[in-house]
């Protein structure tokens, strides 16, 4: 017996990336009694010549193009006006179809047919989604497990979710992966080109209200490739769907569902949008008139999507995002949170990544750390960031760091420290945007100032945030064991020293300390402890490099002390490298840290190190006896002057403890803690 002629019909508009593997897979389907006809719907791009140069020699192919631009539902038709088969095959211009697919569909089609005495069939391939990340989504046809669904019951499930539970629905009724005999299409009638999106939706509906039966292949027979086109904007989804809506109208009303089908896109559209106001306002009103069907309707779908979204969205592992990193203010800073932030941003600039910054500075404001010109720095520039806001501020800022948020559209948010973090997740609250934790300091330091009454507070809002970075591993244990999962050690980078701030020749001996003159690095303390023990080291002198409110303070102490002969205090530096190298000692007595990085950065120098055990992050890099000593305790100035002494006195246990403490700092390469970064943000980026 011959076999019938079979036409497959693909549609095309703007297609040129993409056409040639729809062809290509249509002319290598292996039932040999086929045509295929092209529709170029206006394409104003190389889709026509490219159609050409695939299709050249093959006479099975005709090429038809529109004068003007109609649409899919238009192209289609033109499709089943020229068709000559008895059956047609819809493919996509951005689709593949592997080769078994029309003898399967057609086998499908007259068994079913031959079995059931249907005159109305419509049957639809399996496939999956293949997304840009890799990500393959199972496209499960209708049908395609017992029962098949027949009659009015699809229109009722497309429409409202209505339908017949025990009928196997699928993915729906796309028409890339349609086929029907000629005379199903007769019957139904052509797609409604009023339709822009949708169309086969509404085709499907009119068909169901005829009675036809909606049967699939369970077998994989195309795969369909995620692209973004200009008509699948979620608005012009939406006014097609209510536009279906009213279409079928008097049908919905007789069924008590006109107000479930016009209202469910709109909560879908603001999901996708993002418009989470909208979506709670609109769920709310809908669920208070149909609460079983609103629940079982969230149930039955939301926990897939919500899983399919986070799969779609999951980055490749080479892809490129746009990361915002967001800091109080960084204006002439020389911190380590400052310092440690442009270097995090101008790496991840450096591999490509788009990069921004976004501070309540004012306009005029200048990083004292230098930053790549390929960073943006959005400034919001209300109010004075040394200061408390008012409340008119706070709204203030609240609108002007949502428009710019929304108007940088960064794939993944990090806040510098628990202030910037938890400012930016209020002012971003309903936006979607993933924001990163980066935690700067122990969390030991809510023992020394005066918001740590409030540590249980401030850590529920950290549940909001996706990840939390900390810079210890010591410090997992030291937070509320429902944050842990969240959180994720990555130090600091350690420079290597530069080979000119190697083997330098010390001239004196230099007790060294880096940091801003502020009480967390409690100067006083080490200013008294070096006063208990100047007069037993007369060749050594204490130099602090740094500025801060409490400059006068410590020169009056030193006075009083009448040490001020014996302690430098030359201010900031953009040099610290030769400092490190002209010191023989290196101390911080701060009562907490994050991260040293100067006590890190000393190490690198081949400088041995002096802290208290007390002191979270001090305590971690030191290494008691190979690398440095830690005084007991923390805050006290008597364990701190005999530690120093001791190693101040001895020489040769220095310059041992010195190469050392060059060795202990490698496993903080650069690359390998950028490394780190960049991974958590590629798995946490918009998830």
């Amino acid at each position: 017996m011959n076999k019938p002629l079979i036409t497959i019909g693909i549609t095309a508009y703007n297609a040129q990336d993409t056409i040639e593997r729809a062809i290509r897979s249509a002319l290598a389907q292996d039932w040999e009694n086929k045509e295929i006809l092209i529709v170029d719907d206006s394409s104003t791009d190389k889709t026509r010549e490219t159609i050409e140069n695939v299709t050249k020699g093959h006479k099975s192919v005709r090429l038809i193009r529109h004068e003007n631009n109609i649409g899919a539902a238009g192209a289609r038709n033109t499709i089943l006006k020229e068709a000559k088969g008895d059956f047609i095959a819809f493919f996509d211009d951005d689709d593949e179809s592997l080769p078994q697919r029309i003898c399967t569909q057609y086998k499908t089609i007259t068994e079913y047919e031959k079995k059931h005495r249907a005159d109305l069939i419509l049957c639809y391939a399996s496939g999956e989604r293949l997304y840009p990340n890799n990500y393959r989504k199972p496209l499960e046809a209708i049908g395609s497990r017992a029962p098949p669904p027949d009659g009015p019951g699809l229109a009722d499930r497309i429409l409202f979710y209505g339908g017949d539970p025990e009928c196997f629905y699928g993915s729906g009724t796309p028409t890339c992966s349609l086929m029907a005999q000629r005379k199903a299409f007769k019957k139904i009638g052509t797609f409604d080109q009023d339709f822009r999106r949708v169309e086969d939706l509404d085709f499907a509906v009119r068909a169901s209200l005829l009675g036809a039966h909606f049967i699939g292949c369970p077998e994989k027979l195309f795969i369909q490739h995620a692209t973004e086109a200009s008509d699948k904007s979620h608005d012009k989804n939406l006014e097609a769907e209510l536009k279906l809506v009213e279409k079928n109208r008097s049908y919905l009303e007789k069924k008590n569902r006109y107000v479930y089908a016009r209202e469910w896109p709109k909560i879908r559209a603001a999901h996708f949008k993002k418009d989470y106001s909208t979506f709670v306002l609109t769920l709310a009103k809908l669920w208070f008139k149909h609460p079983f069907t609103v629940t079982k309707h969230l149930l039955a779908t939301g926990p897939a999507r919500l899983s399919h979204e986070r799969k779609m969205n999951k980055l490749s592992p080479d892809a490129k995002l746009h990361i915002l990193v967001c800091c109080r203010a960084i204006h002439n800073m020389a911190g380590g949170v400052e310092r440690m932030a442009g270097a995090l941003m101008n790496e991840m600039s450096d591999r490509g990544h788009k990069v921004s910054l976004m501070t309540l500075d004012a306009e005029n404001a200048q990083s004292f750390y230098a930053l790549s010109p390929a960073i943006k720095w959005h400034k919001i520039a209300i109010g004075d960031p040394e200061r408390k806001a008012t409340i008119k501020e706070m709204l203030q800022r609240a609108l002007k760091v949502r428009k710019t948020i929304n108007a940088a559209n960064p794939d993944i948010i990090i806040g510098f420290q628990d202030g910037p973090y938890l400012s930016t997740r209020v002012y971003t609250l309903g936006m979607g945007y993933p924001i990163i934790l980066a935690e700067r300091n122990a969390p030991t330091r809510y023992d020394f100032i005066q918001s740590g009454k409030y540590r249980q507070w401030i850590y529920q809002t950290f549940r909001f945030a996706r990840a939390i970075t900390i810079q210890c591993e010591s410090y997992r244990n030291i937070y509320p064991e429902y944050l842990r999962k969240k959180m994720v050690t990555i130090p600091n980078p350690v420079f290597p020293a530069q080979k000119e701030n190697l083997n330098w020749k010390k001239e004196k001996k230099i007790l060294l300390s880096i940091g801003r003159l502020e009480y967390q690095k409690n100067y006083g303390v080490l200013i008294e402890a070096f006063a208990q023990i100047a007069d037993d080291c007369p060749d050594w002198t204490l130099r602090i490099i740094g500025e801060g409110k409490e400059r006068q303070k410590l020169e009056k102490q030193a006075k009083d002390l009448k040490i001020e002969n014996r302690l430098e205090m030359p201010g900031t530096t953009s040099d610290p490298g030769s400092e490190y190298a002209q010191s023989s000692l290196f101390v911080l007595s701060s009562l907490w840290e994050g991260f040293p990085n100067v006590m890190a950065e000393a190490m690198a120098h081949g400088v041995p190190c002096s802290g208290f055990q007390g002191c979270a992050g001090v305590s971690d890099l030191i290494k008691e006896g190979y690398n440095g000593k830690l005084a007991t305790g923390n805050n006290n100035a008597k364990t701190l002057s005999t530690t120093l002494k001791e190693l101040m006195s001895d020489t040769d246990q220095l310059r041992k403890m010195g190469k050392n403490a060059s060795e202990s700092v490698k496993e903080y390469k650069p690359v390998k803690i950028y490394d780190l970064w960049e991974n958590l943000f590629r798995e946490t980026a918009k998830k």
